[in-house]
């Protein structure tokens, strides 16, 4: 199952391990004062990693968004959505409504570039966080946002063919990114045909780089909430997460605000996402 991070609870600093008091002693003792040194010059590593990934994270929060410093929650999520060393690149991010969820999926769109798909089953993207998206600065690669349930439906296809077309132009080196924000209901609909084959070449093509899933809750507590939400599995999840090519799988970044406070429950509600959506059995 993904890790979880619980934006309320207080920072956990990167593992560290303190040494005991110098001593002379056995040959065993002097291997395992080693073994000590060892470890702390890999967590030393480990924490110079993890500065300086922040940082990165940091600067571009700052340059293309015009935000303060990062809380230390979006730090860690941040981090831990791109370092391999945590569970494939699978986040489920708990935390209060207003916290600041948004803009970790907008710090981690604009630092892997390419193409950010994000989920919101219902429909709740608001005014104020398209306007943060679109006033993003361009002067480090291009920033597009789009809300495709928001295309005009009497134009036979056109503005969302527009879209398509541009994702087509992306290459593996881009910098440009493209942030789509879109129902499940939206990608099963038959005249969004053009769009899964697209998302399915940008997966190919290595140009997928972030499948984003708002109020994450309803993909699994409520899964007669809509039938869409389910199709989606064979229809998008099963085709870009194929676990035949698993290092080319895209990040897959959960969100919710609500959970349940049940240990037991939460597992089940981790696993069963995961299981479901974003691994191929």
């Amino acid at each position: 199952m993904p890790p979880s991070i619980d934006g309320d609870a207080s920072p956990h600093s990167p593992p560290t391990l303190t040494a005991g008091p110098d001593r002379v002693g056995t040959s065993r003792e002097a291997v395992s004062a080693a073994e000590i040194a060892a470890t702390q010059r890999r967590n030393d590593r480990i924490t110079h990693n993890f500065n300086a990934t922040v940082q990165m994270f940091e600067y571009l929060s700052r340059c293309i968004f015009e935000t303060n410093e990062l809380r230390d929650y979006q730090k860690r999520a941040l981090v831990r959505c791109i370092d391999p060393m945590y569970n494939d690149s699978k986040l489920l991010l708990v935390t209060r409504t207003g916290s600041g969820k948004s803009h970790i999926m907008r710090t981690l769109g604009v630092a892997m570039n390419g193409i950010v798909v994000i989920f919101i089953p219902l429909l709740s993207l608001s005014a104020d966080q398209m306007v943060k998206m679109k006033e993003a600065k361009q002067i480090l690669g291009s920033v597009e946002t789009h809300h495709l349930d928001e295309l005009p439906t009497n134009d036979g296809g056109e503005s969302l063919q527009k879209i398509v077309n541009r994702m087509s132009q992306l290459q593996e080196e881009t910098t440009s990114t493209m942030f789509l924000f879109l129902s499940p209901q939206f990608l099963c609909k038959k005249s969004s045909k053009p769009l899964l084959d697209a998302l399915v070449v940008a997966y190919e093509r290595k140009v997928l780089r972030v499948v984003g899933i708002d109020e994450a809750h309803l993909f699994v507590l409520h899964s007669n909430f809509r039938l869409e939400i389910r199709m989606l599995k064979d229809l998008f999840f099963k085709k870009v997460f194929d676990e035949k090519n698993p290092k080319s799988h895209p990040i897959f970044l959960a969100m919710t605000a609500t959970m349940p406070s049940n240990f037991a429950v939460m597992d089940v509600f981790q696993s069963r996402l995961v299981n479901e959506y974003a691994t191929v059995r």
